[in-house]
């Protein structure tokens, strides 16, 4: 599959790149693009699979490892449907449904209460400079079909 992006697109893509100290590369550009496009956490199997035609495989896992350790993308633990990578555009996190997979956004999280009681509840930690959550259940259309 390929990916396509404006011009205007691009240029924000790889001023991003260039602030987190990255080259612009087609390969990272158009990958950063089709995960901006996405509308979903996507497997790093399907993303190598749409990168193909524009980075190898070896390069697509490196990029996406580099990228999610600078912020400019989200790594989230779906368990049986593996890590998956979305684009960085605001903190969200993620209920999963434990039977077919459906993934739904959350928008609220109350970052500094979380924050405090962990370090409350710490007894080796000064800091808390990120955190990442899951819930796991059953999604309504599952309910259903269980009934």
């Amino acid at each position: 599959m390929d990916v396509f992006y404006s011009g205007a697109d691009r240029k924000v893509l790889q001023a991003l790149l260039r602030d987190h100290g990255f080259r612009s590369t087609e390969g990272r550009l158009k990958l950063l693009a089709m995960l901006k496009s996405a509308d979903e956490p996507l497997s790093s199997a399907l993303i190598v699979g749409r990168m193909q035609n524009n980075l190898n495989r070896v390069n697509a896992y490196r990029a996406l490892d580099a990228l999610a350790k600078a912020g400019i993308l989200a790594r989230s633990d779906m368990r049986r449907g593996g890590t998956r990578y979305e684009y960085v555009r605001h903190h969200h996190h993620h209920v999963v449904c434990e039977s077919c997979g459906y993934t739904e956004a959350m928008h609220s999280c109350d970052n500094k209460r979380l924050e405090t009681m962990a370090l409350t509840q710490s007894y080796k930690f000064s800091k808390i400079n990120t955190h990442s959550m899951e819930f796991f259940g059953i999604c309504k259309a599952c309910a259903k079909r269980r009934i």
